[in-house]
């Protein structure tokens, strides 16, 4: 069981105790593949990778790892960005909204086995 499909292509599984949701491709039944995007406190994206969580926590899929924002969030200035076509200057610092994030965290997907179905 993947865990509670959320309509239309979402869902949502507990990773230790983070609940992170995923997008299923409705078409193939498997979790869409996409890379993480990486925030860094550095320049040059060096240092601790950290992912973005407002109130759902989005994960990432490759292969069968999934890559999400692990523990509890907090606010944080950014100024680069990694969205997996390598590293980019940007930061949010001046842009008066707060932004929360939480390191990078990763969890095997392995036991997930699809094409998903729907059940009760």
């Amino acid at each position: 069981m993947v865990g509670m499909f959320q309509y239309p292509q979402v869902a949502a599984i507990q990773v230790g105790s983070d609940l992170v949701w995923l997008v299923v491709n409705m078409k193939t039944r498997l979790f869409d593949q996409t890379p993480p995007v990486y925030y860094y406190t550095t320049s040059d994206c060096s240092g601790q990778a950290m992912m973005y969580v407002d109130l759902m926590r989005w994960g990432a899929v490759t292969g069968s790892t999934l890559k999400y924002p692990q523990g509890d969030p907090a606010p944080m200035i950014y100024y680069s960005v990694d969205d997996g076509s390598g590293c980019s200057q940007a930061t949010n610092e001046g842009s008066g909204q707060v932004d929360t994030f939480a390191p990078a965290g990763t969890a095997s997907l392995a036991q997930f086995i699809g094409p998903f179905k729907v059940s009760k």
